[in-house]
């Protein structure tokens, strides 16, 4: 009898306590993201890092091109709104320190970049579907000081 009740408070318990931390909140970022575009998901780019050789997941001859400038604590895209397909992502480091930058969405995939040299320029090309794109650095420090910025993919 005592093994059953323990039981039943053990699953009391567990429903009770269960979602908790599951109730989520919405943060200043959230609020500031725009909404995502209507995606017709007919093709997905395949998930992967492009660190491993840069430049080399898509086709730079047919890609939008996006200029991403690079500092202490900031990126800047230009444009940050691009037609879906092929998008080529200069990244130029116009900081002190090297950088890396992860470009992702929790749909559609995530690539990062080489780490980048100050002054240096690195390219990424990789095919976009309709989405908001999170263009972070890799360094959570950096990204917590403002090393962010939203590309959308129309």
């Amino acid at each position: 009898m005592r093994s059953t009740v323990t039981l039943v408070l053990l699953a009391v318990l567990a429903t009770a306590c269960g979602d908790a931390g599951s109730r989520g909140t919405a943060t200043a970022a959230d609020t500031m993201t725009p909404p995502e575009p209507e995606t017709p998901f007919g093709w997905m780019p395949p998930p992967g890092d492009s660190a491993g050789p840069v430049g080399t997941i898509g086709d730079k001859d047919k890609a939008f091109q996006v200029l991403a400038a690079l500092k202490e604590w900031s990126i800047e895209l230009t444009p940050d709104s691009v037609p879906s397909g092929e998008v080529t992502i200069a990244l130029r480091n116009d900081g002190e320190r090297p950088h890396a930058i992860e470009v992702r969405n929790a749909r559609a995939g995530h690539w990062i970049s080489a780490t980048i040299s100050p002054g240096a320029t690195v390219t990424m090309t990789m095919p976009l579907p309709p989405a908001n794109y999170e263009v972070i650095s890799t360094d959570s420090t950096y990204v917590g000081r403002g090393m962010r910025a939203v590309l959308l993919v129309r």
